[in-house]
């Protein structure tokens, strides 16, 4: 597949080109009743361009698939279509133009394949009623005055696209409020302006993209368009993100076309990619990218404050309520800068070209870095402190030039580690560990794309010596395993399966203080255990607990564990058991 991109007007395309709306698409919405406020606003705004000699309306991306001289468009059909409701309003209106004819042949290239009573309704709109009506000169509403024709087929009252057109038209009726929200009231005092819509250079355009080879266009559809019945809450929140974006300058460029840092084609493709094979039932990823996009900027609002308070607004917006709807933009204003843009491209970027294999840490088994569905495959599930941390980090390596999965692999562990070592509990302690592997990435710089060079461990243990608390203790442990590891790569996959387990969970001090580590036959032993009994004992806690009561029975007397020793599922218990009376 490939994609040209171009910049046009629907009365240019319409010159050289059908357009289908095709059968998988969903009907016409903007139309429909309870979208008031945003059929107003969307109408104002046309009619302000229109009538000013110099503004212009970018209408985002509408993307589409060509077969031989037919467009079927994937994305923008409800921008399409009411450009098109428009211009058929205005040459109805102006039914002695002596550009009428053509206006209705072009406007007769346009039509829905959803319902063919859809497709009915637009061609007698633009057949036998255009060729017969004089503008309306009745007193009824154009809405009205359509209906009461004989050629107006009474099932059309039941398709849902009709109708919007319907209320597009004529607007929403009430006996008690004129809501104003039809074309018929917002250019009735300023019908001459939509002539420009007919003009080569007509002010309000949009960006075409025409993906060419697709075979099977409803394919691609359900993959980047699977909306269900109205806008989602994560594509309110990308309009107004580009909307925002594009009246700032140091950002605009990010959604001006043609712009190496372009980001819109990205978006609803290659990085639509990245959460695909994790969709829910409905084969919809934008919860999940949306979710995933609010704990990134929760943890960048983090380390660019000196102290966060869980209940400020922000951090509610984003913690507390993560899983709400999206219902403003004011709050995400304060959080697009600049230096949080570039990053999130810079992850999003490289993450398409490196596997994340993450190992197991701790007791919830695989770490999420990307946000996943629940057992119901429609609602997210919450995140762990833990993995917030881990998703910080990684994002950190991420966003360096050069993104090498093997290096990367490398500081997955270290990282892993620095944050499954003992719980975080609060969001306080989720705010340290943060500003904690802040310090180590700043700290190693440019070497945090080889954490395992000289370089990088000289810098650690430097940084590790700078304090007693449990960080700063951990961190000690790390630059010992990496000593270790660089004196012996076959000592790397051994630490990985020990450092797995639940019971160390990154954290082995108790082998290391008592040099297990270098016996050769015990650590054997172990990867032979661990290796049989991986998924026996790695996913359940339960099955650990056991497994290390019978060890510790054999090694005592008696095959009894001696008094006062109880076996729980706290790390630390374990810990103090193999740190002192099994040493």
């Amino acid at each position: 597949m490939e994609a040209i991109t171009t910049t046009t007007t629907l009365w240019n395309i319409l010159e050289n080109s059908k357009i289908v709306i095709p059968t998988f698409q969903r009907d016409y919405a903007q139309g429909r009743a309870g979208k008031e406020d945003l059929r107003k606003k969307f109408l104002k705004e046309i009619k302000e361009v229109l009538s000013s000699d110099d503004k212009e309306l970018l209408l985002d991306f509408v993307y589409g698939t060509k077969i031989d001289d037919t467009i079927y468009p994937l994305d923008g059909q409800q921008r399409l279509t009411t450009l098109w409701v428009l211009m058929w309003y205005a040459t109805f209106k102006n039914p002695e133009s002596e550009n009428k004819k053509s206006r209705v042949e072009r406007l007769k290239k346009f039509t829905y394949e959803t319902r063919p009573s859809s497709r009915n309704f637009l061609e007698w709109l633009c057949g036998d009623f255009l060729e017969t009506e004089n503008g309306n000169k009745s007193n009824k509403s154009l809405s009205d005055y359509i209906q009461s024709q004989n050629g107006f087929y009474s099932g059309w009252k039941q398709d849902p696209t009709v109708q919007s057109i319907l209320r597009m038209l004529s607007g929403t009726k009430r006996k008690d409020k004129d809501l104003s929200d039809g074309i018929e009231q917002v250019f009735k005092d300023q019908l001459d302006c939509l002539d420009k819509l007919f003009k080569e250079k007509c002010p309000i355009k949009f960006y075409h993209l025409n993906l060419i080879g697709i075979k099977h266009p409803d394919n691609l559809y359900v993959k980047m368009n699977a909306r269900g019945e109205q806008l989602t809450g994560f594509e309110n929140f990308k309009a107004d993100l580009v909307d925002f974006m594009s009246k700032e300058d140091d950002l605009k460029e990010y959604v001006t076309l043609n712009n190496n840092k372009y980001i819109l084609k990205k978006w609803d493709i290659d990085w639509t990619n990245l959460f695909w094979k994790i969709r829910g039932e409905s084969d919809s990823v934008d919860d999940l990218f949306f979710t995933f996009i609010k704990r990134f900027l929760l943890n960048q609002y983090i380390v660019n404050r000196d102290k966060v308070d869980k209940e400020d607004e922000i951090s509610k917006l984003l913690y507390e309520n993560e899983q709400k709807g999206y219902t403003s933009f004011e709050l995400y204003e304060q959080l697009i800068k600049t230096e949080n843009i570039v990053s999130l491209v810079k992850v999003l970027d490289n993450l398409k070209g490196i596997i994340i294999d993450l190992p197991l840490l701790g007791s919830q088994g695989y770490a999420s870095f990307l946000p996943q569905y629940g057992d119901d495959k429609e609602t997210v599930k919450s995140a762990s402190f833990q993995e917030r941390v881990l998703m910080y980090g990684i994002c950190l390596y991420l966003q360096e030039e050069k993104s090498q999965k093997c290096n990367f692999n490398h500081w997955l562990r270290v990282l892993g580690n620095l944050v499954y070592y003992n719980e975080i509990s609060s969001f306080k302690e989720y705010e340290s560990r943060i500003r904690f592997i802040k310090k180590v990435e700043e700290s190693l710089g440019k070497n945090l794309g080889d954490v395992y060079s000289n370089e990088a461990v000289s810098i650690l243990e430097e940084l590790a010596n700078e304090a007693d608390t449990e960080n700063y203790i951990q961190l000690k442990e790390e630059v010992q395993k990496i000593k270790m590891i660089n004196k012996n790569h076959q000592l790397e996959e051994t630490l990985r399966n020990i450092e797995s387990l639940w019971i160390f969970s990154g954290r082995i001090d108790c082998l290391l203080t008592n040099s297990l580590l270098g016996n050769k036959e015990l650590i054997k032993k172990l990867g032979e255990l661990i290796g049989e009994e991986k998924k026996k004992y790695l996913y359940n806690s339960d099955n650990l607990i056991r497994f290390f009561q019978a060890i510790l029975a054999k090694t005592a007397k008696g095959d009894k564990l001696p008094e006062g020793l109880k076996i729980n599922d706290e790390h630390d218990n374990f810990r103090k058991i193999l740190n002192n009376e099994f040493k």
